[in-house]
């Protein structure tokens, strides 16, 4: 009877254990993350001409936003348990004690880690904020060009009586981005400005603080892309749904990143 008793307060006691660990939260920086792409491919279009029927081949244009990237991964992921997608938002995140990083599908008050579509069989295109990719993909950047990238800005204030001083930062560099969700698929390289912020918040009030810099960027570029368009693709007017491949061009970007506490962010 003893021993039953031990072995029950065990239990307990790894349950409780386990639990504590589920719900630990961890210090997060977030970044929401933007897409503003413009997708060519050729389309054929019959009519008719003198009762002849004539086949004309056409570059369209479909606009790939924010949107559409969130709509894509939704139907990859979110599956009937997220009952709309009112309120989704993609975000990417920074664990401040350990730097682990991923990219998280928002809404309703959770998250689905969605870090798995973003890479490609060189590595994962989301580390050091789209950056650790890069000499993978091109290698050429950095064997044929001195210096090495990223190329790096600094703007200086005289002050009378004073030494000169850097008042700001801003890194300039290469940034690579591969997508690969069923709907959608992307590469996309481009070249933009970085910005770096403070990130600084308390897991609790008055506990330990949490401090970091993480990295906000504007990426333009171009790249090739594969959608499903009649699915998850908003596209100009005049445009069938249908399914596309072509090259793309247009920007990516995040916001600046803030604090939150969260209990299942990158660990």
């Amino acid at each position: 009877m003893k021993q039953i008793r031990i072995w029950v307060v065990i239990v307990v006691c790894l349950f409780g254990f386990a639990t504590n660990r589920a719900s630990a939260q961890m210090p997060i920086a977030v970044e929401h993350l933007y897409f503003s792409f413009f997708n060519d491919y050729e389309d054929d279009e019959f009519f008719t001409n003198s009762a002849q029927v004539n086949e004309i081949s056409l570059i369209r244009t479909a606009a790939v936003i924010t949107g559409n990237v969130d709509r894509a991964l939704y139907y990859e992921e979110g599956g009937p348990e997220w009952t709309n997608m009112a309120g989704m938002e993609l975000v990417r995140e920074v664990n401040l004690t350990n730097g682990a990083e991923g990219i998280y599908l928002r809404g309703f008050g959770r998250q689905t880690n969605v870090s798995q579509f973003f890479t490609n069989a060189l590595g994962i295109s989301y580390t050091d904020h789209f950056t650790g990719e890069v000499t993978n993909e091109f290698p050429g950047l950095t064997n044929n060009f001195d210096p090495e990238l990223p190329l790096q800005r600094g703007s200086k204030v005289f002050r009378t009586g004073q030494t000169t001083f850097t008042n700001s930062i801003r890194t300039e560099t290469m940034f690579f981005i591969s997508m690969n969700a069923t709907s959608m698929k992307f590469n996309f390289v481009g070249y933009g400005p970085v910005l770096e912020h403070p990130v600084i918040g308390r897991l609790t009030p008055g506990g330990t603080l949490y401090s970091n810099n993480v990295e906000s960027f504007t990426v333009h570029g171009v790249g090739t892309m594969y959608d499903t368009g009649g699915t998850n693709v908003f596209y100009l007017p005049g445009v069938p749904p249908v399914t596309n491949t072509g090259p793309i061009y247009g920007t990516f970007w995040s916001g600046d990143p803030f604090f939150l506490a969260l209990t299942n962010g990158p660990e």
